[in-house]
């Protein structure tokens, strides 16, 4: 093979794995959850385009930072679907209620088993090994509530209710998360659990920062 040739095929090589290298590096850092989501009607149907929703913050909560981000984001995510959001019950036609939660974890072990090399009699050998990672549960739950038939006994006319399970102790993390997956299916009736995998990349992520 002459220099020349040999030049083209290691410069092709070289910048394959030059690609593949920074491929491999942007996404070990791309952060990307697995949600799951339920959504509840009361009622037959439900119109919400173009409708005034009430977002419901908490002042007694407590950690009332994270009570504002989450209402913040919320109020994003409704207007990306075009709803218009208030901060007059008088001005409303449904207020939305929220609550998330994050569980003390769950213990899950998994066990591998396989074969190793065994350095001293150069035989493959059975192996056998228990994994245990701590699993938390990160739930949003939205209701909504109807702002002319307002009171004391009302119930929601939807119920959305998303949530994840992972390693992830940082329930202040998931929220974004959890908001967009819960507005996919906002004021429908999913009649099942769904499953949305969403990146950090995800536009719709980058809409509520």
């Amino acid at each position: 093979m002459d220099m020349d040739k040999f030049l083209k095929i290691f410069c092709r090589a070289a910048a394959f794995v030059c690609i593949f290298l920074i491929f491999y590096a942007c996404n070990r850092h791309l952060a990307s959850y697995e949600l799951y989501v339920t959504a509840d009607l009361d009622e037959s149907s439900l119109s919400l385009k173009g409708k005034r929703v009430l977002v419901y913050t908490k002042k007694e909560t407590g950690n009332l930072i994270l009570e504002v981000e989450t209402a913040e984001k919320i109020k994003k995510a409704l207007s990306a679907h075009g709803y218009i959001s208030v901060d007059n019950l008088k001005d409303a036609d449904y207020i939305l209620l929220f609550e998330y939660s994050i569980d003390n974890g769950k213990a899950i072990s998994s066990i591998e088993s396989g074969y190793i090399l065994n350095p001293v009699t150069k035989h493959f050998e059975k192996s056998r090994s228990t994994n245990t990672d701590i699993e938390y549960t990160k739930q949003l739950t939205l209701r909504l509530f109807s702002a002319e038939k307002l009171s004391d006994t009302s119930q929601p006319v939807w119920t959305g209710k998303a949530y994840n399970h992972d390693a992830g102790s940082n329930l202040r993390r998931t929220i974004d998360y959890l908001v967009v997956a819960a507005f996919e299916h906002f004021g429908e009736e999913t009649g099942e659990e769904k499953m949305q995998t969403i990146n950090s990349e995800d536009e719709r992520i980058k809409s509520l920062n």
